[in-house]
């Protein structure tokens, strides 16, 4: 007697204008396709394995049987392929896979290729479903959690080689444990579990330290980045200004004034960015080296990174002006000397704060002395 199985993929579908007058047409993801895409790659393999009998009575019918298993085989594995066309579409090609035997239960490591300002680079993800194996394992099904928390991470905040060499370890790990829950039928052995949850947590330990690593390295990469940009548009800031002074505003460019002052901005910012690039050479974060929390994302350290510049050019004219006004009773010997010292000052203004604090202390000195605050117990009256 044949026997049909109807799939979700041979029940009729509403279509599209019909799901709108229901008012809910959202678009299905990578991440909720997954699941179904298991399911139907479970059953079209289920499908494939059935073989008519050729024993007793049942023997007569199976031309018949075979032709309606392959019908149904037939059907599975087109449904299959159009689940897995939908979720590559949506996450990208599937790079590894590993599907269980004995329950609908996989991980799939995804690439798609996008395109950066830079270099063109690629979305690695992650993609597990399981439950349905590791119901009787729950040890290693929280280990398969954080296998995946830190995928997570990975995949959002390394830069593309370490991120394909801790991604494909991750899955590798993942694998390994899956077949592992399978190949005892989903009852370990107590010690044997023991043993393979320690290693694999030391494991994890491991990919943690590596992402731990290529993690803060990743982080100088998006701020010098960041830095470079914000030089660029500091640049192009004061550009902007010193063109129309001097095509409309009558400005000299050969003034010396007008050369101190930009040359103390462009210093000042200068120093700025090699004060970090100095502080990124320490392997390890310690107080003089350089510090920054990489798990805030790319846009946060390139934004960071960007005003580095503005910083120090801002420290730069502060102490172009200190000096300039007298405030601070430091000036050049020769006057003729008097752009390279003040692009030097500016340079040190940008790349130590402490010497910044040290000119515009002095200066706050100054005007707290001229405003008669400079006796007693007043705030700016007192020496260091």
């Amino acid at each position: 007697m044949s026997e049909t199985v109807s799939t979700p993929q041979d029940e009729e579908q509403p279509t599209k204008s019909e799901r709108a007058k229901r008012g809910r047409t959202p678009p299905v993801t990578g991440a909720m396709l997954f699941p179904e895409l298991v399911w139907k790659h479970f059953w079209w393999r289920q499908d494939s394995l059935q073989k008519p009998s050729r024993n007793g009575a049942r023997a007569r019918h199976g031309a018949a049987q075979a032709a309606a298993n392959g019908r149904r085989a037939q059907q599975s594995e087109n449904a299959y392929h159009t689940t897995l066309g939908r979720f590559q579409h949506a996450e990208g090609q599937i790079v590894d896979a590993y599907w269980c035997w004995s329950e609908a239960s996989a991980v799939v490591l995804t690439e798609r290729p996008r395109k950066g300002l830079i270099r063109h680079s690629s979305r690695i993800r992650l993609h597990r479903a399981s439950d349905w194996v590791t119901t009787e394992v729950p040890r290693v099904a929280d280990l398969l959690h954080r296998y995946d928390s830190l995928a997570i991470k990975v995949s959002e905040i390394l830069t593309p080689t370490p991120k394909r060499i801790a991604m494909e370890w991750i899955f590798a790990e993942e694998s390994y444990l899956l077949g592992f829950v399978e190949r005892t039928g989903r009852k370990p052995d107590e010690a044997e579990l023991n043993e393979v949850v320690k290693h694999h947590e030391e494991e994890l330990k491991r990919i943690e330290d590596y992402y731990d690593r290529a993690g803060g390295k990743a982080a100088r990469i998006y701020y010098f980045l960041g830095m470079m940009m914000g030089t660029l548009l500091l640049l192009a800031l004061g550009a902007g200004v010193a063109v129309p002074l001097i095509l409309f505003a009558g400005v000299d460019p050969g003034d010396a004034s007008v050369r101190n002052f930009f040359s103390s901005y462009a210093g000042g910012a200068l120093g700025a960015v090699v004060s970090v690039m100095t502080r990124m050479r320490h392997e390890k974060a310690d107080e003089k080296g350089f510090r920054i929390d990489y798990e805030v994302g790319k846009g946060p350290l390139y934004l960071l990174g960007g005003f580095r510049p503005f910083i120090g050019a801002i420290f730069g004219t502060a102490v172009y002006f200190a000096l300039q006004s007298s405030f601070v009773q430091l000036n050049p010997q020769n006057p003729d000397q008097a752009f390279y010292f003040f692009a030097l000052m500016a340079f040190l203004a940008g790349f130590s704060e402490r010497f910044t604090h040290v000119i515009l202390g002095q200066a706050e000195k100054t005007v707290t002395s001229a405003g008669g605050g400079g006796g007693g117990g007043g705030s700016g009256g007192t020496a260091e």
